[in-house]
């Protein structure tokens, strides 16, 4: 699974981030790390549903991850 980790960065460069994450592993498996911000899970949230892509928002523990389904 690839996975992209949030941590440092910067809310203003979390959008670009995750366009180029998603476009380079487009029909993969994918895990965003946002770590706890609801600010932060929310940016990119915005840009999942951009690519109309499924997704589950962290798991039972709230563990600070989106899974981005194939």
């Amino acid at each position: 699974m690839r996975t992209l980790d949030l941590h440092g960065t910067r809310h203003n460069d979390v959008s670009t981030k995750c366009h180029v994450f998603i476009n380079d592993n487009w029909g993969k498996e994918m895990k965003i790390i946002t770590g706890h911000s609801s600010r932060m899970k929310g940016l990119v949230v915005e840009v999942l549903n951009f690519y109309k892509l499924e997704f589950t928002l962290d798991n039972i523990y709230n563990m600070g991850y989106i899974i981005i389904k194939k």
